[in-house]
């Protein structure tokens, strides 16, 4: 009778954990993980540690074998892609990050149109902040398109027009410009993601601008 009653008040069964909670765990305590919306990709650091940089599955395959946590490749592939991993944008972190801007203050997009010296100064700078607003407003906002290219022409090379396209990507950024599109198909969908594209383009312009270099950012 006693054994009985020892028998059904004993202690639970604790069961072992799921090798899945204990890859988590493990992660968890290794790396900070992030999800680059921009880029596809999950990025990570030892824990607390450095830079972000783009995580390869493989190695951290290898890394959890060798320590003896059994997980398949699809598995880790499936939990990295996953909400295990937080997402970021890393455009979107950038501009929230900036200190806000009021009507009234300094004007810094007309002070760097200045810097270009064009026919009609005034319509130039009118639509190059145009251009400096669509760009941030789409970079931001899933929703809106640009359907227009700014376009800068020049009678020579190494006037400065692929230096001061550079210089309007913010360091913080410049992994999101890409200073070339391809021209077939293909590579325009396989193309990386930016903030700020441009090429220079010379069959773009009537035969009046042939003999001159256009640089076109979009």
């Amino acid at each position: 009778m006693n054994s009985q009653k020892k028998k059904d008040t004993g202690d639970a069964i604790v069961r072992k954990p799921l090798a899945i909670v204990e890859v988590q765990e493990v992660l968890h305590q290794w790396y900070d993980l992030q999800y680059n919306e921009v880029k596809h990709v999950v990025e990570g650091r030892k824990k607390g540690e450095g830079c972000f940089n783009e995580m390869k599955d493989n190695n951290l395959l290898i890394q959890l074998l060798s320590n003896g946590y059994q997980i398949s490749q699809s598995t880790l592939k499936a939990l990295l892609n996953s909400d295990f991993v937080p997402s970021y944008n890393p455009i979107l972190k950038y501009f929230e990050s900036l200190p806000p801007w009021d009507e009234g203050n300094r004007d810094y997009i007309t002070e760097l149109a200045n810097h270009v010296k064009a026919i009609d100064q005034q319509q130039f700078n009118h639509h190059f902040k145009k251009m400096m607003v669509r760009t941030v407003a789409c970079a931001v906002d899933d929703h809106l398109y640009n359907k227009h290219a700014f376009i800068l022409v020049g009678s020579a090379q190494h006037t400065g027009k692929s230096t001061f396209c550079r210089f309007l990507c913010p360091n913080a950024l410049a992994n999101y410009r890409v200073d070339t599109i391809p021209q077939d198909k293909d590579g325009m969908i396989s193309s990386p993601p930016g903030i700020l594209h441009w090429f220079h383009q010379r069959t773009i312009l009537p035969d009046r601008y042939h003999g001159k270099r256009p640089l076109v950012m979009l």
